[in-house]
């Protein structure tokens, strides 16, 4: 089948992986169908349009989202491209309020066209708090009005949504690859955290608690790192005097990352809000247990004694006491977790284009 996807989140010099989980959805797609991909990303400092790439199959935009007259030129571009060749039969989006108004237009030019909306952003959830601009309104209304099925990657994002919005959904995990993320026998590190060392991830709390589960158990190992800043990171162990028990690392790339989690016996996650972060996925892939904060959709992929320990956001002394009882299991390397296996999350995506409805108009009222 002919899918035209767009997304807003794309990798770029500046930030080299952001959206790199929605590229492999795009991927995964192409096992099956002809996928053309549109993605940009808006930079203030941008002082024009810049066609970063560009083919029958990709296209991608640099602009000033700001700036009118950029905005305009990437909007023509975009309709050079997209009604190029042969038309879609479904459109695939990703991250309305960012991309509502490209949805408008792409379904202006192929009315014809149903929309599915894939959906992760953790924006949506109360306890983030995130506040969203006029603009960014009235792009998730334009891109949810026109959705026919919001594909979340979680069922309580997907409940949100409906309750909100009122669009059908039916939910879609992020894929995660059985070539790079499986079972091994070789293990390195007791516990592994990877992440956007944000403050919402906590990584210092885990540090924290740690340093707490040493004192009893002071053969334990720790690797932790990311994308974002580790100078607070190697502070913090350098305070806390586990130097010798820590690796510290920036970031990584997929194989890379992907060994690293093999590397280890348990995840630990200590987040504030997330959907389901795509480490979780890719842990319980290759085996690991996972220590997770309760929040988002992790209690949907981490079944509490089963595969993992969950405890309350924020609680340190329930994280020290859920690593500690980890390290008194046994090695944990068999994989049952299957939700984000290619073949079934296509076999989900062809479900949902079969049950599409084929109305004159796929915009609702």
């Amino acid at each position: 089948m002919e899918l035209l996807f767009f997304t807003p989140w794309h990798p770029h010099p500046n930030n080299p992986t952001l959206g790199n989980f929605i590229l492999r959805q795009a991927e995964l797609l192409r096992q099956r169908h002809r996928v053309r991909l549109v993605g940009w990303t808006t930079e203030a400092t941008q002082k024009q349009l810049e066609v970063q790439e560009e083919g029958p199959d990709h296209l991608f935009l640099h602009f000033n989202g700001s700036s009118w007259r950029q905005t305009h030129r990437a909007y023509t571009r975009l309709r050079q491209w997209a009604t190029a060749g042969t038309p879609p039969e479904v459109l695939v989006g990703c991250i309305p309020h960012q991309s509502g108004l490209w949805a408008r237009r792409l379904h202006k030019w192929h009315p014809h066209a149903p929309l599915l909306y894939i959906e992760h952003w953790s924006g949506h959830l109360p306890e983030r708090g995130a506040t969203l601009s006029l603009k960014q309104r009235i792009q998730l209304r334009a891109g949810l009005k026109r959705a026919q099925t919001v594909l979340p990657v979680s069922e309580q994002l997907g409940q949100l949504l409906h309750q909100r919005y009122g669009n059908p959904f039916r939910v879609w995990r992020n894929p995660v690859d059985p070539t790079l993320f499986y079972p091994q026998a070789e293990k390195q590190f007791d516990f592994v955290h990877l992440s956007t060392l944000d403050s919402n991830k906590n990584p210092l709390g885990i540090l924290r608690a740690f340093a707490q589960v040493l004192r009893f158990h002071p053969q334990s190992t720790l690797s932790i790192g990311g994308d974002g800043p580790t100078e607070p990171l190697n502070a913090e162990v350098q305070r806390l005097g586990i130097q010798k028990s820590v690796e510290v690392h920036g970031p990584l790339s997929y194989s890379e990352a992907a060994r690293r989690i093999r590397l280890g016996r348990c995840l630990v996650q200590f987040s504030g809000y997330e959907n389901l972060p795509c480490t979780i996925s890719e842990a319980l892939t290759a085996g690991l247990w996972v220590v997770s904060s309760r929040v988002g959709g992790i209690a949907e992929v981490v079944r509490h004694g089963h595969c993992g320990t969950l405890v309350a956001p924020g609680d340190h002394d329930a994280l020290q006491s859920a690593m500690e009882e980890f390290l008194r299991m046994p090695i944990q390397t068999k994989a049952t977790y299957r939700e984000s296996d290619p073949e079934y999350l296509l076999d989900q995506f062809d479900q949902v284009l079969r049950d599409l409805p084929k109305p004159h108009s796929t915009v609702r009222t």
